[in-house]
């Protein structure tokens, strides 16, 4: 099993990438404690123990690539919404979307303000 980075910051390249090849690992581990535990389902008396233990092993690995893929997810959707980099524009255009709805709350309180002067 795989130690991923923790939590949803910016980690450093090559960090994310080791953690990718070892998800990538993990996953071919995961079929192969399903073959090896279906291998001896498929004996005419398999040792409970051995297939518990394979079952064990492989619902531990999936707990910890579904744990690491959405840490590399939580960060893909941090760096592609709260720091613009080259090739998105995603978050200047958060920016200009929540700047233009504070300016149209503004003018609409001037606007109730001067009103409310002229009466």
């Amino acid at each position: 099993m795989a130690s991923h980075s923790t939590g949803t910051g910016i980690g450093t390249t090559s960090k994310r990438v080791e953690d990718l090849n070892q998800l990538e690992s993990e996953i071919a581990n995961v079929l192969v404690y399903a073959a090896e535990s279906l291998q001896e389902l498929s004996k005419d008396n398999p040792i409970k123990d051995v297939v518990e233990h394979k079952s064990a092993q492989l619902f531990i690995t999936l707990h910890s690539i579904e744990k690491g893929l959405k840490e590399q997810i939580n960060y893909l959707g941090e760096v592609s919404t709260s720091s613009p980099h080259l090739q998105s524009i995603y978050g200047v255009q958060k920016d200009l979307c929540i700047t233009l709805e504070k300016e149209a709350y503004l003018r609409e309180r001037v606007e109730q303000a001067q009103s409310m002067s002229n009466n």
